[in-house]
């Protein structure tokens, strides 16, 4: 890709990297310690929160993706100018993104709590591979950037997806 292509990719991923770190400071700020303490002392309260942070990221990862997504023409135009209006596609397609992080980051303290962070390691990693492998066939056989962006959009969802299996299997598994 050109040196602009790749500036416009840049804009929209750097907008929405920002709404990324929500999830995150939500967990740590608020319920890092309460998390740790319910897994071990009180399974039924750390279900509890499981579902419910579940049902809270969802609407909140939807409602901000929503706003990405109809307002991405206002965001690009306010914020870098006409000049990245190609960039506007961009900002739609990795709205998703945001959703999917929610997603994964109501799943993620699961692994935490299980002190099994090499999976979730590991889970990334294998997104990150198939991010590359699939961004390399989208660049070479289409030049496609939009393309691209759907290919990080299928990674977070690979990524959401695992990590809701996983913490599932984990917490509602048969006590034996």
């Amino acid at each position: 890709f050109p040196y602009d292509s790749v500036a416009l990719y840049s804009a929209g991923l750097t907008l929405i990297s920002i709404a990324l770190i929500i999830p995150p400071m939500i967990f740590q700020k608020f319920y890092a310690f309460q998390i740790n303490n319910w897994f071990f002392l009180d399974k039924s309260k750390f279900k509890q929160f499981y579902i419910k942070s579940f049902f809270n990221m969802s609407l909140l990862g939807m409602l901000i993706t929503g706003f990405f997504y109809f307002f991405a023409k206002e965001i690009v135009i306010y914020i870098y100018g006409i000049t990245y209006k190609d960039s506007i596609v961009i900002l739609k397609i990795l709205s998703w993104c945001v959703f999917l992080t929610f997603i994964s980051s109501s799943c993620s303290f699961v692994f935490i709590s299980k002190r099994q962070l090499i999976i979730k390691t590991i889970l990334m990693l294998l997104a990150s591979v198939l991010n590359l492998f699939l961004s390399y066939i989208i660049i070479k056989q289409y030049n496609s950037l939009s393309g691209v962006a759907w290919v990080t959009v299928f990674c977070y969802g690979f990524i959401a997806l695992s990590f809701l299996i996983y913490s599932y299997k984990m917490i509602f598994k048969k006590e034996s």
